[in-house]
């Protein structure tokens, strides 16, 4: 892809506080209502975008800063879809990332499909972390938890890497979607979930870095980037 100017890149909306982001191999743009430490890295006349989030800081979520699932607080730099997916309708997501700092912690989330607005405040369909480093996909059961799913896989295996993610999501009943997931991430050996939907669900993909925070001490900084986000419905 050949390096254009930076405007082309990042466009700020005449909303307050919303800035989206999308480059010219991307058909699907991101957008942020915060200010968060996210910037476009250029390398070899291409273009991506990089998510940094040190430790010890509360995000900017409303439930990030209370005490909850085994941790005092929970950090966060991520942004979302610029449009959803629908409640339970059948599309496919491809993108790539690269992880070139940390994700060596606990529960390192980096990709999300998500519901949650002010009508909806309840858990994502479908978590996708690195636990210590491993790799697992952590669906929704019909209980309301999420039950982890371990793939084989580690950071060290490619960091520093590019590495594409093909997913595809597919309705299996009214209530519950299939994800299945392809591409060396998972050993070029197909992996599928099955999520529950809630009765408000309005699936919303998210890209970033999740995690929760310490008691003690402070977790070590984390990084990856993002590039070629592909939705097709």
């Amino acid at each position: 892809m050949k390096r254009l100017i930076p405007f082309l890149f990042l466009i700020s909306t005449a909303h307050a506080g919303t800035t989206y982001h999308k480059d010219s191999d991307w058909n699907f743009g991101l957008q942020s209502y915060h200010r968060q430490d996210v910037k476009w890295v250029s390398e070899k006349d291409n273009k991506f975008l990089e998510f940094r989030l040190e430790g010890g800081t509360s995000g900017h979520g409303s439930g990030d800063n209370v005490k909850r699932h085994g941790a005092p607080f929970w950090e966060r730099n991520e942004y979302t879809g610029e449009s959803r997916m629908g409640r339970n309708t059948q599309y496919s997501v491809s993108f790539q990332f690269r992880i070139v700092k940390g994700f060596m912690g606990n529960r390192e989330t980096f990709f999300q499909v998500h519901s949650w607005d002010q009508s909806c405040p309840l858990y994502p369909q479908l978590m996708v972390k690195f636990d210590q480093g491993k790799l697992s996909l952590h669906p929704l059961n019909d209980q309301g938890f999420h039950k982890p799913v371990h793939i084989d896989k580690t950071v060290d295996e490619i960091f520093n890497k590019w590495v594409e993610v093909r997913m595809t999501a597919e309705p299996v009943d009214r209530d519950h979607v299939k994800y299945t997931f392809h591409g060396e991430l998972f050993n070029n050996t197909p992996v599928s979930v099955i999520a529950t939907l809630h009765e408000c669900s309005n699936q919303n993909l998210k890209f970033g870095i999740y995690r929760p925070g310490k008691e003690h001490g402070i977790n070590d900084t984390s990084i990856i980037q993002f590039d070629k986000i592909q939705v097709n419905r």
